[in-house]
């Protein structure tokens, strides 16, 4: 099979340095910016998968409504910066600033982190001349003084892969022959040696995703810290997307397909907590959407026209069981206030009534 510009890179530096731990191998094929899967791909309809912004406005009409109660729970200060991570195409500050109410619209101060110049190209056309800032890194958006955003930011970041063969904890490698392979080698940071997995199984450490929480906890000077993502307290959750095709091979088609993980949650509040966040809550999608007005928008979806019945059935689509509804929310803080408005509670589920087809028919 003919090789990918990832794999040749990969090759190339494997020529130079010998084997790769496999968070250097995640590094190159998903955020390179010249080979790298995410430097041509952003989410959206027809691409090989789509977030939560990109099913349904309302998921960013949602976040401004907890942005709004973040900014009410500190004080309603004149300026309150709002510092999106991984904004993919935008839709999430899109929906949002289309429905915030107008004081909020004035007093916040957007930032997008992008790292990748073209898809900033991508983003800058699908905002249109609108008041928001881009910068490269999260460090140069310091000091933020209201919240920062991230939706399935951390399941993209690289992991190691550590084993245990004979009692004895290895890290698994990334080797190049006829085809890329994994071999087992000494642990490449002591921050592995505590990783918990059995006799013959692998584990994924996301350091980097720690690195990344105690980053945003420095930035954040003053306010909220909003993570949502997937979540597993299982240790071996790898996988790779192309399209509709799940896949369990992360070295098939370097830079060509989606390698994502679950996240411990449990890991990264400890690692927030140990750089002075602390939690405010922790809770499903569907729980925290219904929090910030889910409900209230299904039901001001009343036209019976396809369009309509279409956009509320995509919405609802945001809570369901069993897919986006399960993803985890978590909010952390320093030096603000609890936000109880953010607090799950009990509620009715929320109906998902069919999506209409061409013509307004149903499918089948």
């Amino acid at each position: 099979m003919k090789q990918t510009p990832a794999e040749a890179a990969i090759r190339s530096e494997i020529a130079r340095r010998g084997p790769v731990t496999f968070a250097r191998y995640m590094q190159i094929v998903l955020h390179d910016p010249v080979f790298g899967y995410y430097a041509r791909r952003v989410p959206g309809p027809g691409g090989d998968f789509e977030t939560s912004p990109t099913v349904s406005p309302v998921f960013g009409a949602c976040m401004a409504e907890a942005v709004e109660r973040f900014w009410d729970e500190l004080g309603r200060p004149d300026r309150l910066d709002v510092c999106e991570v991984g904004p993919g195409s935008a839709d999430l500050v899109s929906a949002a600033m289309d429905n915030a109410p107008e004081g909020l619209r004035r007093a916040w101060s957007w930032v997008l982190v992008e790292p990748n110049p073209e898809v900033e190209q991508v983003q800058r056309a699908r905002l249109d001349g609108r008041p928001v800032r881009w910068v490269r890194d999260l460090r140069q958006a310091s000091p933020v003084n209201g919240c920062i955003l991230a939706n399935e930011l951390l399941d993209t970041l690289p992991v190691h892969l550590v084993t245990r063969r004979k009692g004895e904890l290895r890290e698994l490698y990334v080797a190049a022959g006829d085809s890329l392979r994994l071999e087992p080698g000494p642990l490449s940071s002591p921050r592995l040696s505590g990783v918990e997995v059995g006799e013959g199984d692998t584990a994924e450490a996301g350091l980097a995703a720690l690195d990344w929480v105690t980053q945003a906890a420095a930035v954040l000077e003053h306010g909220y810290l909003l993570l949502v993502d997937y979540t597993s307290v299982n240790r071996s959750t790898l996988r790779t997307y192309r399209r509709d095709d799940l896949g369990t091979d992360p070295l098939a088609e370097p830079g060509v397909r989606d390698i994502t993980t679950h996240v411990d949650f449990d890991a990264v509040i400890r690692e927030g907590e140990g750089a002075g966040l602390r939690v405010v809550t922790r809770c499903s999608q569907k729980d925290f959407l219904l929090a910030t007005g889910l409900r209230e928008r299904l039901e001001e979806m009343t036209s019976p026209d396809p369009q309509t019945l279409n956009a509320r059935s995509a919405a609802a689509l945001l809570a369901a069981r069993g897919g986006l509804g399960d993803f985890e929310v978590l909010v952390m803080s320093r030096s603000a206030p609890d936000v109880p408005a953010l607090r799950p509670a009990q509620r009715p589920a929320v109906p998902v009534p069919p999506r209409l087809g061409p013509g307004g028919s149903v499918p089948a």
